[in-house]
């Protein structure tokens, strides 16, 4: 019953992402990564998507590839929430995200339900901060705090880098180092 559950639910937010794309409701992104986790590497590529009037829908997802203690690891993601742009003196952005997650680890998998907080605030023109705490439903469950920066290079373009802290690991190591890349014709 909860598989049936969280895919419903994976392709809702599936729908609503692509018909909010098509529509133009939603201001959009497309971000490529490479990832370091206990100094072995993978790559990312994930889109997001984010109202453009004060208050919508927003969408995020990823997929992730990477080898972790000898194993590869690949993780598919995707959710739908609402969003909000604020402030008066620093253009900031809130969301409240959730959906599907998928972990495949060579020869054992799980999936589940994830839900995710989301901030950011646009410091200059050019540059935006933010964080994101999320909590997944798979293995064991785990609740992980990021913190991200970007700098724009050109209209279209940013830099990013990240850092990803799994909060409730008790062996350490799972924490995650992303640098990579932003498409964003719409914002940073």
């Amino acid at each position: 019953m909860k598989k049936t559950v969280v895919s419903s639910l994976a392709l809702v937010a599936a729908l609503a992402s692509s018909q909010a794309f098509a529509f133009g409701v939603t201001d959009n992104a497309l971000d490529l990564g490479v990832t370091s986790r206990d100094s072995e590497t993978g790559f990312v590529i994930g889109g997001e998507g984010r109202p453009e009037s004060d208050v919508g829908l927003a969408f995020e997802g990823a997929y992730q590839s990477e080898e972790i203690a000898g194993f590869d690891r690949t993780r598919l993601r995707v959710g739908a929430g609402v969003g909000t742009h604020y402030g008066a003196s620093i253009d900031q952005y809130g969301a409240l995200i959730a959906g599907f997650v998928a972990d495949d680890v060579d020869f054992i998998d799980d999936s589940g339900f994830y839900v995710q907080a989301r901030y950011e605030a646009k410091l200059l023109d050019t540059a935006a901060l933010g964080t994101n705490v999320t909590y997944y439903d798979v293995w064991d469950g785990g609740l992980t705090a990021e913190l991200y920066g970007r700098y724009q290079l050109t209209t279209d373009l940013a830099v990013q880098a990240s850092y990803t802290l799994d909060i409730d690991d008790v062996d350490g190591g799972d924490d995650a180092l992303m640098i990579g890349l932003r498409y964003s014709p719409d914002w940073l």
